[in-house]
């Protein structure tokens, strides 16, 4: 919820760029380059930039099992500019996209480069991300604010920002569950949100669990 990822998964089971804008991959299958949408942005304002995608990787990498497998394959990661990335692989390692779009357990979240310097056997205290959800720690009723995803996710999440309780907040988590799943939401499930729903609720995969 409150953190992207660079890739998402349809209802289809099929991996979607989402923070990405395009990529590809070299003959060999031995060199990855992704270049990020314009304009993405975290929850502070800051730009998302190849950087934070190379922290955040790096100890997503160290934490996640699929992820370990990824960066033992891995001969470099680094950046070229400040919105492209470059993984270069000792072999072809043939689940890039999948490890990328990974949604359960530890999905490999984008964060700003200073929290993803936290070392990995640490629990993450900034909760800043670029995801629909901002956590609002100063809040006595633990509430989450949802916030308009132009910059993300291009009118995934066109309404108005809103206020959404605790209650609520359970709510969006069996629904996000859902979404993950590829099924409609139910009635109850969207109590209490908008009454103007995202328009392409089997696109929403951005709607993820807090990493630890």
């Amino acid at each position: 919820m409150i953190y992207d990822t660079l890739f998402g998964i349809n209802a289809s089971g099929k991996v979607r760029p989402q923070m990405v804008d395009r990529y590809s991959a070299s003959p060999d299958g031995k060199t990855w380059t992704f270049t990020l949408r314009r304009k993405l942005a975290f929850h502070d304002g800051e730009p998302v930039t190849s950087a934070d995608v190379v922290a955040s990787l790096r100890r997503w990498g160290q934490r996640d099992a699929l992820g370990q497998k990824m960066f033992a394959a891995l001969a470099l990661i680094e950046t070229t500019d400040s919105e492209t990335v470059r993984m270069s692989f000792k072999e072809p390692f043939g689940m890039v996209l999948e490890a990328l779009s990974k949604p359960a357990s530890s999905p490999p979240f984008i964060m700003p480069k200073r929290v993803a310097e936290t070392p990995a056997d640490k629990q993450i205290e900034d909760t800043t991300g670029s995801g629909p959800y901002i956590f609002k720690k100063d809040d006595p009723a633990v509430q989450l604010r949802l916030r308009q995803g132009v910059l993300c996710f291009r009118g995934l999440f066109d309404f108005p920002s809103s206020r959404v309780s605790k209650p609520t907040a359970r709510s969006s988590a069996r629904l996000a569950d859902a979404i993950l799943a590829g099924l409609p939401p139910t009635a109850g499930q969207s109590k209490g949100l908008p009454q103007r729903p995202p328009p392409h609720w089997t696109e929403a995969a951005a709607l993820r669990r807090r990493p630890q």
